[in-house]
């Protein structure tokens, strides 16, 4: 199965329960285990400002950069959770953190291009 970075989560796990494979399987849910390995989900499995904030800046010292991306993820996660009414103090299933995780990927991947584009120099050391 090929798995495009423009597919959402739900398409990824429609393809998968098609092709006999677990829709939940964690090995589908990249950016959700991703985001775990980083420290950027909380205790329920949801991404965290501070978390993603640091994940996407990290060794990065430029002021634009780091408040441009700060701006994108929090803008994101706003999106994002009101798009799939996230509770946080609820736990999250597979299905909602992958949904989640991709959606908040694409919306910050989105941001970030966004920010780069519009700057003269790409050295962001």
């Amino acid at each position: 199965m090929r798995i495009t970075p423009r597919q959402t989560a739900e398409s990824v796990t429609e393809e998968a329960a098609l092709n006999g494979l677990d829709p939940l399987n964690p090995t589908l849910c990249l950016m959700q285990c991703v985001y775990r390995k980083n420290n950027a989900v909380d205790k329920n499995g949801w991404p965290t400002l501070d978390g993603l904030v640091n994940l996407y800046t990290d060794g990065v010292s430029e002021q634009g950069y780091f408040m441009a991306t700060l701006r994108g993820v929090d803008r994101c996660l706003k999106g994002t959770s009101m798009k799939y009414k996230v509770k946080r103090n609820d736990v999250a299933d597979n299905f909602e953190q992958c949904n989640v995780a991709f959606d908040v990927f694409d919306c910050i991947s989105d941001m970030i291009t966004e920010y780069c584009s519009d700057q003269p120099s790409h050295d962001f050391h």
